[in-house]
């Protein structure tokens, strides 16, 4: 019995330390953040279908951005993209169209340093949906530079494990 708990242990290890030494990081979905930002700084998504830049303008609309296998932005085809996040009594949606190249958003978030969000992409109209999870954190990395949302330093990961940010807290690196 006690051999048996040692192997468990010492696999959970092992995994551990894969893990950790990856160069990105995997979110709930087993999406792989990236170590370089979108083109204007964004985070960004990937599902099977795609890859994308979410990015908040500085009027707080949301900017959707499709992106080839090099990284440059491509117009949207078929793509339909709905966002809905914030105070789940009242929640927020958002909507977007077409704007040259990119996907904007008809109205923009509300005025919140850090808000829950689920992104919704069909990467066309018969596609299934792939949802995204994550929060809006408009807080500036210190290490970084980018909006929380963002970040490419791995500690959206840290904090999930590690400590804890309250809904308007400034995120503290170690």
């Amino acid at each position: 019995m006690h051999t048996k708990k040692s192997k468990i242990f010492a696999s959970a290890i092992l995994f551990a330390m894969t893990y950790l030494a990856s160069p990105s990081f995997a979110d709930e979905g087993g999406k792989n953040y990236r170590s370089e930002p979108g083109p204007n700084g964004g985070r960004i998504v990937e599902g099977d279908n795609f890859k994308l830049e979410f990015f908040v303008t500085d009027d707080r609309k949301v900017q959707i951005s499709f992106l080839n296998d090099h990284g440059e932005v491509v117009s949207p085809k078929d793509q339909i993209v709905s966002l809905v996040g914030g105070n789940r009594a009242d929640p927020t949606r958002l909507q977007f169209e077409a704007n040259g190249n990119v996907l904007l958003s008809k109205s923009a978030l509300p005025d919140l340093k850090n808000m829950p969000a689920i992104l919704n992409v069909k990467a066309s109209s018969g596609a299934e949906p792939a949802r995204e999870r994550f929060n809006i954190n408009m807080s500036t990395c210190s290490e970084c530079s980018l909006h929380e949302y963002a970040c490419i330093c791995g500690h959206e990961e840290e904090a999930k494990h590690g400590h804890s940010h309250g809904p308007d807290a400034d995120h503290q690196h170690k």
